[in-house]
């Protein structure tokens, strides 16, 4: 196989990897915007520096907040903010899910300790809620990035075929 046969493929393969994720992501925040609503208190709110490797300096920082919400006369715990927190794209760290400071502490800023939110649940798993239930910036990042890696690496490879 000559190389350009292989760079082509590997933007396939590139694409395919970033679309399936950021398709999974995105399906299930879809799910996640018809989940119902509770009533909710903000336990706790900070942001947290974590080493995530070389990527980003090696650190970056994450929006820490716990939440409490009761569903059907049971009181639930909560720590997710955002869908896409526990996605595949970040526990196969293709992406380390972190933020810079300004953005951690932007979203921790959101949610004050003390204030009263809303929070989505899970209706067949009510210990499973999130904060925020819009597709994350990142979900969108792979889903374009996905795109255009595997329209350039067909397009390519078509053309090298010829």
């Amino acid at each position: 196989m000559d190389n350009k046969l292989r760079g082509f493929g590997g933007l396939i393969l590139v694409g395919l990897i970033a679309l399936g994720g950021g398709s999974y992501d995105a399906y299930r925040t879809y799910q996640a915007r018809g989940w119902p609503t509770a009533d909710a208190e903000i336990l706790s709110s900070d942001v947290e520096r974590v080493f995530v490797g070389r990527r980003k300096g090696g650190h970056a920082w994450f929006p820490r907040i716990r939440y409490s919400y009761t569903v059907e006369g049971r009181t639930y715990s909560g720590s997710r903010v955002g869908v896409a927190e526990d996605s595949l794209l970040v526990r196969f760290k293709f992406d380390s899910g972190g933020y810079n400071h300004k953005n951690a502490t932007a979203i921790a800023n959101r949610y004050p300790v003390g204030a009263q939110v809303a929070v989505k649940y899970n209706p067949e798993h009510h210990e499973e809620a999130v904060l925020d239930a819009n597709m994350s910036a990142t979900t969108t990042y792979f889903l374009v990035i996905g795109g255009i890696a595997l329209l350039v690496g067909l397009i390519g490879l078509a053309l090298t075929r010829r």
